[in-house]
């Protein structure tokens, strides 16, 4: 099985008419994190209503999308939800969970869902990859010491990867996807994401 990282497309050029979303609160962050923990446990608790996120840049949204913060939760629209709850394999349907926002913006024509990734997986081919670690005398992350802080070439080793979509386990900023799960929206052209191979057969810096 292949697999890819999963980013948002800002920055690539046919993506510069797109809205940027803005930055949730510490609090909403811990509460996210704290959810997924719990449907990795099997406890659907912990977040009720909708959360509100603001438009940091207005321009056109897009069906998939980071909000900044720590570790980036991406929101995704109505179309992208249906994609993945519509997937041929019930792996892939049952791999997220999908919570709505509010968009503070005066016309949002589309719904919008923070996507949750409980996914764990320590998965990174440590020989084959390059990659530079936080030590302890970091002078911004001590805390982080240990956990990966930038990959030069980021290779996953598909023997580690237990889902079709998750997080790695020491860089959660990280989202990797499965070849299905990749098929699955670049047939559907949801708009706004980019994906890399992570199988080294290219050098895919994050």
């Amino acid at each position: 099985m292949k697999y890819f990282l999963l980013q948002d497309g800002m920055w690539l050029p046919k993506e510069a008419d797109r809205w940027k979303l803005g930055r949730l609160s510490f609090e909403i962050e811990s509460k996210l994190w704290e959810y997924e923990q719990n449907i990795s446990a099997g406890r659907l608790s912990g977040l009720n209503s909708p959360i509100d996120i603001t438009v940091a840049i207005p321009g056109k949204p897009k069906d998939f999308n980071f909000v900044m913060g720590a570790k980036e939760p991406p929101v995704v629209s109505a179309r992208f939800k249906e994609t993945v709850l519509s997937a041929t394999e019930s792996e892939i349907r049952q791999s997220v969970h999908f919570h709505p926002v509010t968009i503070n913006v005066p016309v949002v024509e589309d719904d919008f869902y923070l996507m949750l990734i409980p996914g764990r997986c320590d998965a990174v081919d440590e020989e084959r990859s390059e990659f530079i670690k936080f030590t302890e005398d970091d002078p911004v992350r001590p805390d982080l010491a240990g956990q990966y802080k930038v990959f030069n070439n980021l290779i996953i080793n598909p023997d580690k990867a237990a889902h079709c979509i998750f997080r790695l386990e020491y860089a959660e900023t990280q989202i990797i996807i499965n070849e299905p799960f990749r098929v699955l929206l670049l047939e559907n052209n949801l708009t706004g994401i980019n994906i890399n191979p992570v199988n080294g057969e290219q050098q895919t810096v994050c």
